[in-house]
């Protein structure tokens, strides 16, 4: 059910952009352990099948969950070292096994936060004269300023929350970005039960 899951908000991706999705598509939760590296990985994976240049950062500044999945072990800081200064886009990015695909790990750094609002906009600049798209495995929206700082920065949000608590912390996490004027592209719901009680994503396109 994931790979359908996928598929069809790559699609709805596709129809919000009228064609294929540019530039800087930011996926986040409300809060950890909601699937959303998980789904920023795939969805990377996804367009990158389809024959668009993508790249996939780890902006997660305070955990790094994807680079850590992906094993790109203690070869540079990536992202944080972008951030203080000490190495460049072209210095940190790493290759994949799938074709056009393209990631920037990150190591563990949150102080390097602070950089993000003056040095990512350079960083996207950089980014989106080699790539098609950018697809960023953001900090949930609730507990740490980085996501809020990284939306007001990306083209289109996608929100990844699991069943079971949905309802508070997604009306806060959409709020939150209803104030930042960010345009939230749809939501994914993780771990919703069938009636055999199997977990599965589903797709649900913004109202």
């Amino acid at each position: 059910a994931l790979g359908v899951a996928i598929r069809t908000l790559r699609v709805n991706l596709e129809r919000a952009a009228d064609g294929e999705p540019k530039g800087v598509v930011m996926v986040t939760s409300p809060s950890d352990g909601e699937g959303k590296t998980t789904i920023a990985r795939m969805l990377a994976e996804s367009f990158a099948r389809v024959g668009l240049r993508v790249l996939l950062v780890d902006a997660d500044l305070h955990r790094a969950t994807l680079s850590r999945s992906l094993d790109f072990g203690p070869r540079s800081g990536g992202l944080a070292d972008i951030l203080r200064g000490r190495l460049d886009l072209n210095d940190t990015i790493a290759t994949t096994v799938t074709e056009g695909l393209y990631v920037l790990p990150t190591t563990t750094d949150p102080d390097a936060g602070d950089e993000l609002a003056r040095r990512f906009p350079e960083l996207a600049e950089t980014a989106r004269q080699t790539f098609d798209l950018i697809v960023l495995d953001s900090p949930p929206l609730l507990g740490t300023a980085d996501a809020r700082t990284l939306a007001a920065l990306a083209d289109g949000v996608v929100v990844v929350a699991s069943a079971g608590r949905m309802a508070t912390p997604l009306a806060e996490a959409t709020q939150a970005l209803e104030t930042l004027r960010v345009k939230v592209l749809g939501a994914v719901g993780n771990r919703l039960r069938r009636g055999g009680g199997t977990s599965y994503y589903a797709y649900l396109s913004p109202g």
